[in-house]
């Protein structure tokens, strides 16, 4: 087991700084029931977890796939909030 999957599996919480944006949904996901109010979402990867995340973006902010995009608790150029962890049974990317 490498170094970061031993710190993983004994920290509760972890947090990633950077991700990959899956894809990119201009209008949040289309399988909720009511659409949020038009807020951009991307579905992203953690860099260093590979952690399934899905991102509310800023007002006007656009990604690409595969952009790298700064996700950490300091200041967001792209992303306004962090909306929670998607499970790999819930990813249909």
């Amino acid at each position: 087991m490498a170094v970061h999957e031993e710190e993983y599996m004994h920290r509760k919480h972890v947090y990633e700084e950077h991700a990959y944006v899956l894809d990119y949904l201009p209008y949040g996901r289309s399988s909720e029931k009511i659409p949020s109010s038009s807020s951009a979402n991307s579905p992203d990867m953690g860099e260093r977890y590979f952690t399934l995340l899905e991102a509310e973006l800023k007002v006007g902010a656009t990604v690409a796939v595969p952009e790298r995009i700064y996700i950490g608790r300091d200041r967001r150029e792209k992303v306004d909030r962090i909306i929670g962890r998607i499970g790999y049974d819930q990813a249909n990317c």
